[in-house]
């Protein structure tokens, strides 16, 4: 990549399988998935990255990561070798005791890991006690970790935040600078409106002043369980397909940061985020529905590529936008405008067909 963002954290998703099978789960993860990213494709996605200056950081999730077993301390400890920070993303399901936790968190502490994410909430909790995660987040603290612990947050939930923190197992730990516990959404996947969220947090033209420009994309690069590889790690991913830039069999991490790179749409998605282009696209066909329908912005990035009227405005008045986005773009990375990238009129953000999208993308 020339110009602009260029990413700093590679994300490997080395499995789909999974000891739970929540529902919406944003990968359909389960125990029966048998496929995962090979110990070999990881390593060599590890060197590729640390050959790239800007990237700084990998991330091993899923699926659910810890079931890797020793290949992930092996995986873990090539990133430390070369340099790159890691985090490890979990249910927690192997921190059966504070004993057992310990145990398995201490070779990975070993091997250079310094940061574990834990996810828990109603979902979740049907397949792994928060016991679990209290005492998860107590050995990686003990260790001299950072522990970020991930609740659930949806309408008419029963577990917040604060039931975690009353937990005994984190008696010692719940006001310690290295523990980190917020609220996500939980989004419907499979069934859209299976999800419900309370008025107040969805977003409107009272409160798109808030929402922020995507971080992720551009930023973030994904190699997931087939070897394909996507723009940003977001939940609604793999259901986009046109943030499925290539597969690390045709192409190095490198040229396809350069191909995601130049692609119009996602610079705006940089620089404005979904909610914001939805309610531009909105000002020029008003048929489209976009206010008090989304939490999160992944749900929001996801209308915008699926809608088919945002994608016919998107088609045919992107290049109104053009010059701002790029100027604006351009400060953001301060970058002297000669190495921009090439946004002449010959492509569409979004190709009139899926496929076309995919080839381009290729």
């Amino acid at each position: 990549m020339t110009a602009g963002r260029k990413p700093t954290t590679l994300t490997l998703l080395t499995s789909y399988q999974c000891t739970a099978a929540c529902e919406n789960c944003c990968f359909a993860s389960h125990p029966g998935i048998a496929e995962k990213l090979p110990l070999s494709r990881m390593l060599d996605a590890i060197e590729q990255a640390a050959e790239m200056a800007s990237m700084k950081l990998v991330v091993f999730s899923g699926g659910e990561c810890f079931m890797l077993e020793d290949e992930l301390v092996v995986a873990v400890a090539r990133c430390t070798e070369r340099g790159l920070a890691s985090r490890c993303v979990t249910n927690g399901y192997w921190a059966k005791s504070a004993q057992a936790a310990h145990a398995r968190l201490e070779p990975l502490y070993r091997a250079g890991l310094r940061e574990i994410n834990l996810s828990t909430g109603d979902h979740h909790q049907q397949f792994v006690p928060v016991e679990r995660i209290a005492y998860g987040a107590a050995a990686a603290i003990g260790l001299g970790m950072n522990a970020v612990v991930v609740v659930e947050r949806e309408m008419d939930r029963t577990f917040h935040a604060q039931g975690l923190l009353s937990h005994p197992a984190m008696a010692a730990i719940r006001d310690h600078p290295n523990l980190i516990v917020f609220d996500s959404p939980w989004m419907a996947m499979e069934d859209r409106d299976s999800v419900r969220h309370g008025p107040a947090s969805l977003t409107n033209h009272l409160n798109i002043h808030r929402r922020a420009p995507c971080e992720s994309v551009l930023d973030t690069m994904v190699v997931n369980p087939r070897g394909e590889v996507g723009a940003c790690c977001g939940l609604t991913r793999e259901q986009i397909p046109e943030m499925q830039i290539g597969s690390l069999e045709e192409a190095t991490l490198v040229e396809l940061a350069e191909a995601a790179g130049n692609d119009f749409l996602k610079i705006w998605l940089a620089v404005e985020g979904p909610e914001h282009i939805l309610a531009w696209a909105s000002t020029i066909d008003p048929r489209i529905d976009w206010e008090n329908r989304f939490n999160h912005h992944c749900d929001a990035c996801r209308a915008l590529y699926d809608d088919a009227l945002v994608r016919d405005v998107l088609a045919h008045h992107w290049r109104e936008r053009r010059d701002d986005v790029l100027y604006r773009y351009r400060l953001a990375h301060q970058k002297p405008e000669a190495e921009w990238p090439d946004q002449s009129n010959r492509h569409a953000p979004i190709a009139s067909s899926r496929q076309e999208a995919m080839n381009h993308a290729r």
